[in-house]
Formats: C-alpha cells, sequence, structure tokens
C-alpha cells in the first residue's frame, strides 16, 4: 500500500509559437484555449511514448528480519527501527536505487559499483511510511527468498514521492518497460578476458627477460664484477 502525497503536479511550459495576433494588447500577446490544447496534446503524447524509468537516491537504514515472534510486522519493523535509533546503533549508506530488468539494483554513490541485486519476484509488498519517526519518509521492501523461511524488511529513507507506486509497477510488469539509468556493465566474461589478457602479458614479459638471461650469462656477471670493483674501499 502505498501512503506517500500525491506527486505536484508541475505545468510544463509550452514550446513553440503558442500566440495569437488576435489578441494583442502593447508588447504582451495572450496565447489562444486552441494552441494550448494542441501543445499539451502533444505533451501526452510524447509521455506516453517514453519508457517508464526507476533511478532515486535512497539511504539504507536497516534490513529487519521479520522472525514471527518479537518481530512480525512492518510496524514491529519500524519500532525497531526507532529502539535502534535512539541507542545510536544504526549504520546507514547511501545508495542509488534503480530497476535494471528483472531486479532491484542497489549502486554506490560515488563508484556506481553493485552492492546487491534484489530479484522483484522475490518483493512481497513495498510502503510508503511518512512522519512516524526521525526518519520522516521511510521506503519499506518485503522480501521472502525461496532459500529463506523468514522474510526481510529492507528500511530506507527516501525523499522522493512516489517510488512505492513506481516499484509495484516494476514487479508487475517484472521489469519490462524500465529504462535502465546507470552505465552497463562490463559482464563477468569481459573481466575475465581482460584480466586472463593483463596476465598473458606479463608472463611474455618475464619468458622474454628469462630468455634474455639465459642467452647472455657473461653480461651478468661482468656487471656484478664490475659493481664489486667500484664498491671497494683502498687503503
Amino acid at each position: 500500500m502505498d501512503l506517500s502525497p500525491r506527486r505536484q503536479i508541475n505545468n510544463p511550459k509550452p514550446t513553440g509559437n503558442l500566440y495569437s495576433d488576435d489578441h494583442v494588447q502593447g508588447n504582451m500577446s495572450r496565447p489562444t484555449g486552441k494552441s494550448i490544447y494542441m501543445q499539451r496534446k502533444e505533451y501526452a503524447e510524447t509521455l506516453n511514448k517514453q519508457s517508464d524509468s526507476l533511478n532515486v537516491r535512497v539511504e539504507h537504514l536497516f534490513t529487519c528480519e521479520m522472525d514471527g515472534r518479537d518481530v512480525d510486522s512492518i510496524s514491529d519493523c519500524v519500532s525497531k527501527l526507532k529502539r535502534l535509533d535512539t541507542k545510536g546503533r544504526l549504520w546507514s549508506q547511501e545508495m542509488i536505487l534503480d530497476v535494471q530488468g528483472g531486479y532491484l539494483v542497489l549502486s554506490d554513490i560515488e563508484t556506481k559499483s553493485e552492492l546487491d541485486s534484489l530479484p522483484l519476484n522475490n518483493i512481497i509488498e513495498t510502503n510508503a511510511i511518512l512522519d512516524t519517526c526521525a526518519y520522516n519518509s521511510l521506503l519499506t521492501l518485503t522480501l521472502q527468498e525461496r532459500n529463506k523461511r523468514i522474510p526481510q524488511v529492507y528500511m530506507f529513507q527516501c525523499e522522493e514521492t512516489g517510488v512505492s507506486a513506481d516499484l509495484d509497477k516494476a514487479i508487475q510488469r517484472g521489469g519490462q518497460g524500465f529504462v535502465e539509468q546507470r552505465t552497463q556493465r562490463p559482464s563477468d566474461q569481459e573481466i575475465f578476458n581482460h584480466v586472463l589478457n593483463d596476465l598473458e602479458i606479463f608472463m611474455s614479459d618475464v619468458t622474454a627477460a628469462q630468455n634474455e638471461a639465459a642467452q647472455n650469462p657473461d653480461k651478468k656477471k661482468r656487471k656484478s664484477k664490475k659493481s664489486k670493483k667500484k664498491g671497494a674501499v683502498h687503503f
């Protein structure tokens, strides 16, 4: 259930020539109702053609385990969060939350590296909870993994409104139709190939150095004798 307040509607400024020459007062011109309507129609068509996206900055506060005894509901999780915050025991981290394919990906703010990825089909509930504690805009995600008996509740401070509804939409679609906002990460195979290439270059350099030493053994001996001679002290 999304308890977030409705987004404020920002009327986009019309572009192009919306103004009629029929109503002119001095240097001021006034758009006609027809021209405004046509511009709004074009704008709506543009919005309908665009894919949805979800890329929001959040602060991960705590992941609460619903053990069914001490913690059995989202309210219990919020109460536990309050207690931990009062005792100064929370260790939070800011991160980016976005949808990529069938996953909700948590990424580092600076490096954009992936911190965690949560399968959308494991998310069984989302909630936006406002003004209940020091963190006044909570986003909670309840996950039930197949190999775990106890559900986990990821708790975030999220200033942007409407994220819970967007997540619900992404879950229903399985992530389809959502645009990835981050730079595409290299695959495991690409990383392996890069490491292998660097290793081959290193081994080639080592082999070349060994071959050179084997072909010129006298050169090394002469250098060693020369060094000893320079370092000798005569009385």
